[in-house]
C-alpha cells in the first residue's frame, strides 16, 4: 500500500465500536446490534452496507499470493485455527501490542512450531483463503494484552473529527461483568505510520471558495449558507453497492461534512455546491464511460443514488452539484464483454 486512501479503499470489514467481542464466550451484543456495524468513523449501518458486526479487526480484501508484512518488529508466532483465522501469524511487539495477520496460506509462514524474531517489514505470509472465510482477504486485528477488553482499533476513534462537538467512543466507555470478573472497553490509539488525509476549512458566506483533496475539489459560491460554516472532507472506503450492474471507480471514495458556527450539521446549503472529480488517473476500462455518474449515500433510503453528472472526455473530470454533503463516489455500468467483442458484418453475426 503506498498511502491510507489505497489501504482504507481495501477495508472489506470494520473494527465494531460497539461490542468488539468475537470470539469470546462470556459475553455477547444485544441481540438488537447484532446486525450493525459502528467504524471507526462514528458511522453506523447494518449488513450488507457496512460489515460486520462483533468484528474485532480489520479485512482488507487483497489478491490471493499478495505478501503480508510485519507492521513492526517482535516475535512471531503461528497458529492454525481451521474454523477461525485459519493460518494466523500472531507478533508479540514486546511493547504492550500484539498485531494479528489471519486467513494466510499454508506456505511462505516466517513462523511454524517455533517462535522466530522478525523485524519490521518482514514477509511474514501471503494473503490466502484460509480458516473461516468466503474469499481471498487478511484478516488484521491489534490488542494490548490480549483479554477481550483490550482489543483496539488501529484507526483509533476518529468520528469527533467529523462532528462540531463531542462524540464518544462506546467501546472506551463500555463495561461489563462476566464470569472471569468485571472488563472495561479500551481506548484506541491511532497505530498507522501514515496518517489519513483529512481536508479542514473554514467557509465564508461572503466568499467564493474552494478545497481540495487529492483529485477532488469543491466549488461554493458566497450566500451558499446564511452563515460561515467549517466543511471536513477526508477519502472515504470503498461503497457496497448492491447493485450488480454498477461498478466503483478507485480512488474517488470521498466523505464530506460540515457544520455550522454553533456546531450543528448543515441539511441543505442555499446553492448547489459543485464536486469535480479528476479520473485521469482512474480505470475506466470496465465501465461504459457513457454512464459514469457521482452517486451519494442517502441514509433515509438506504441506497446509493446517483447525482446528474457530467464526464469531460477531454480533461476526464467529473462533475456534479449537490445542496447536502455526504458520502461520494464515481461509479458506472459494468461493460458486457461479451457484448464488447461482438461485431455484425455483412448481417453475419460474429465474435472477434
Amino acid at each position: 500500500m503506498q498511502n491510507q486512501q489505497e489501504l482504507i479503499e481495501k477495508i472489506y470489514s470494520f473494527f465494531d465500536h460497539e461490542y468488539p467481542l468475537l470470539g469470546y464466550p462470556y459475553h455477547t451484543e444485544p441481540a438488537n446490534t447484532g446486525n450493525t456495524t459502528l467504524n471507526f468513523l462514528g458511522d453506523r449501518n447494518t449488513q450488507p452496507y457496512m460489515y460486520y458486526s462483533s468484528h474485532d479487526g480489520y479485512d482488507f480484501s487483497l489478491r490471493e499470493s499478495t505478501p503480508v508484512l510485519a507492521s513492526a518488529g517482535g516475535i512471531a508466532h503461528y497458529e492454525f485455527q481451521p474454523n477461525g483465522l485459519g493460518h494466523s501469524i500472531t507478533i508479540d511487539h514486546q511493547n504492550g501490542y500484539q498485531t494479528i495477520y489471519g486467513h494466510m496460506q499454508s506456505s511462505g509462514l516466517i513462523a511454524g512450531t517455533n517462535d522466530v524474531m522478525v523485524n519490521t517489514g518482514d514477509v511474514i505470509g501471503f494473503v490466502g483463503n484460509s480458516g473461516n472465510s468466503t474469499g481471498p482477504h487478511l484478516h488484521f486485528a491489534v490488542t494490548k494484552t490480549g483479554s477481550p477488553s483490550a482489543r483496539v482499533d488501529p484507526y483509533a476513534w476518529q468520528a469527533e473529527i467529523f462532528s462540531a462537538g463531542p462524540k464518544p467512543d462506546p467501546w472506551e466507555n463500555y463495561a461489563w461483568t462476566d464470569q472471569t470478573g468485571p472488563h472495561t472497553g479500551s481506548k484506541s490509539p491511532y497505530l498507522w505510520n501514515t496518517t489519513t488525509n483529512t481536508v479542514t476549512k473554514y467557509i465564508s458566506p461572503v466568499e467564493q471558495s474552494t478545497l481540495a483533496l487529492g483529485n477532488r475539489n469543491l466549488i461554493m459560491d458566497k450566500d451558499t449558507s446564511y452563515g460561515g460554516f467549517t466543511i471536513y472532507i477526508s477519502p472515504g472506503f470503498t461503497p457496497r453497492v448492491t447493485d450488480a450492474l454498477l461498478s466503483y471507480i478507485a480512488g474517488t471514495s470521498t466523505i464530506i461534512n460540515a457544520y455550522e458556527n454553533l456546531g450543528g450539521p448543515i441539511a441543505a446549503f442555499l446553492k448547489p455546491i459543485t464536486i469535480e472529480i479528476d479520473l485521469t488517473n482512474a480505470n475506466l476500462d470496465d465501465v461504459k464511460q457513457n454512464t459514469l455518474s457521482i452517486y451519494f449515500w442517502n441514509d433515509s433510503t438506504q441506497r446509493w443514488e446517483a447525482l446528474q453528472s457530467f464526464f469531460n472526455l477531454d480533461d476526464k473530470k467529473i462533475t456534479a452539484q449537490t445542496f447536502h454533503f455526504s458520502h461520494f463516489a464515481v461509479m458506472g455500468e459494468v461493460k458486457n464483454a461479451f457484448e464488447d467483442a461482438a461485431a455484425v458484418k455483412n448481417a453475419t453475426f460474429t465474435v472477434q
